[in-house]
């Protein structure tokens, strides 16, 4: 329940991020301009930052890798997005220090661009 709690507020804020860009697309979740991508990423920083456990940092950027790869397969038509997505976490070499692609903020990004509203978004998660 801690980590739930803990993790919320990035979760909610990475749904946001992604559910209004892509109601504000034309294009819908063709694609996701850079400046998302990298508000993104800074979300997912902040998250990373509070996180007292190097472990438990590790552990959620490995979940949220594995939900990236299989939610570019569930959802082929998101499949652009999530790759860059994708690369963007990959690209930030292995340390501790720099674990990312969070499961919260992976799954909230994902949310959003299904539409999902916040309510559900953290029921689910």
């Amino acid at each position: 329940l801690q980590t739930f709690t803990s993790t919320l507020p990035f979760l909610l804020s990475a749904c946001n991020l992604f559910r209004i860009q892509n109601a504000n697309s034309p294009e819908g979740v063709a694609s996701v301009s850079k400046d998302v991508i990298d508000r993104w990423e800074a979300i997912d920083s902040a998250l990373r930052a509070t996180m007292t456990s190097h472990v438990a940092s590790r552990a959620s950027s490995t979940q949220g890798s594995g939900m990236l790869r299989a939610f570019s397969h569930a959802f082929p038509h998101m499949a652009v997005v999530i790759k860059a997505m994708k690369r963007r976490v990959l690209r930030v070499d292995a340390s501790l220090a720099n674990c990312t692609g969070h499961a919260a903020t992976c799954f909230g990004a994902v949310c959003g661009l299904l539409g999902i509203d916040e309510e559900t978004c953290a029921s689910m998660f």
